[in-house]
């Protein structure tokens, strides 16, 4: 069964440099593969050699991660966001985090810049971090979740004051909370097993402007750390 980290680099060449630098730190601490989808004239980037497969056709979209999704070549595959370093040699078990489930997920932090749509009580999971089996039940998940992200970028909201549109349109996590929360929407998938990692806030990240409050005393215990990139 073939594990490894799948990143995705479009838009904005800091992305790409990010995910160089992800996967230098990836392969410093774990032997597991690592895949970037990017677009087509960055495919041939020099720095792109740190990475055991590059392919190109990526739309020129800022969640050009949701394409890509369906597409990975690992059995299991841990995505994360381009702006994270591996810091730990705990990440070569992030597989193990999927159990028996489709799909597992870290929680959304509240004071998060998406935590904008939803009330505060809800536990809504972070599209930043996820470990997946790549079966074909996912491989539609992960294909629903680009199109209905596609579907409320046309401006084709229907949801009235359930949610904030002027905030909720921009992120990918609307659409996966739809998908696997809202059992009310035409969007709901119902079949998907999936879960909270355990431990999340360890195996999560640690968010640049908390960073003071939560490396005190968890600095030993971060394995990704999500530093942001300005762009």
């Amino acid at each position: 069964m073939t594990k490894g980290f799948l990143l995705v680099a479009t838009i904005h060449k800091k992305y790409l440099t990010a995910a160089q630098f992800l996967a230098d730190s990836l392969k410093e601490y774990t032997n597991h593969s690592v895949t970037l989808f990017t677009e087509d004239d960055w495919v041939n980037d020099s720095g792109n050699s740190i990475f055991d497969n590059v392919y190109g056709g990526a739309p020129h979209s800022s969640r050009a991660k949701l394409w890509a999704l369906n597409k990975t070549p690992y059995d299991i595959t841990c995505y994360l966001d381009a702006d994270i370093v591996c810091q730990s040699t705990n990440a070569e078990n992030v597989f193990d985090l999927l159990e028996d489930n489709d799909i597992v997920f870290g929680k959304i932090e509240t004071k998060c810049a998406a935590a904008v749509w939803w009330k505060n009580e809800m536990d809504v999971p972070h599209g930043g971090m996820f470990v997946w089996k790549n079966s074909e039940k996912m491989k539609f998940f992960m294909n629903e979740w680009w199109k209905n992200w596609l579907t409320h970028q046309e401006n084709n909201w229907r949801w009235g004051n359930k949610y904030i549109e002027n905030n909720a349109t921009f992120w990918d996590q609307f659409p996966l909370q739809i998908m696997l929360l809202d059992k009310e929407d035409q969007w709901f998938i119902p079949n998907i097993k999936w879960s909270w990692i355990k431990d999340h806030h360890i195996w999560n990240w640690i968010y640049l402007y908390d960073l003071m409050d939560n490396l005190k005393n968890k600095k030993n215990d971060i394995i990704f750390y999500h530093y942001t990139v300005k762009v």
